[in-house]
């Protein structure tokens, strides 16, 4: 299967870190391709998860900047095992998503318009696209998102 992951430029909280872990270790067997956003924050956490877990799963990399960028995890350029061309952040976030067959979000906390993460759960949302959000711990959606 082919995993998709968007997540805060913040970085994920322990409850999220805690939460992605005991994900990818329940379904170890079934991840085959990790794709991510190369942002530094929550993607990075995310890639070294994954690589430290899953050794065998193919982490595929999508720029949304230049590779100069502040926005980009350059420790991950030579990190990942496929590197994309680099898109818009919009247009990668939702290169992303038609790629995979699930995507999985860390995002920040409360839902914010100016939200690259949470653009792209509406998307998700929208295309009716598998996806597993993961709370930042404390918080409850009351709408059920």
């Amino acid at each position: 299967m082919k995993i998709g992951f968007s997540g805060t430029r913040r970085g994920m909280s322990n409850h999220q870190i805690r939460t992605l872990t005991e994900w990818m270790e329940a379904n170890a067997d079934i991840v085959a391709e990790f794709h991510h956003g190369m942002c530094v924050g929550a993607d990075t956490e995310a890639h070294g998860i994954v690589r430290a877990m899953l050794s065998d799963v193919e982490i595929h990399g999508h720029p949304g900047f230049e590779p100069t960028h502040p926005m980009v995890a350059k420790e991950l350029i030579d990190e990942v095992d496929v590197l994309h061309g680099q898109d818009k952040p919009m247009d990668r976030n939702r290169v992303i998503a038609d790629t995979v067959d699930m995507m999985l979000f860390a995002p920040d906390y409360p839902e914010t318009r100016r939200s690259g993460t949470w653009a792209t759960f509406r998307y998700c949302r929208k295309k009716s696209y598998g996806v597993v959000m993961i709370p930042k711990g404390t918080y409850v959606n009351p709408k059920g998102l």
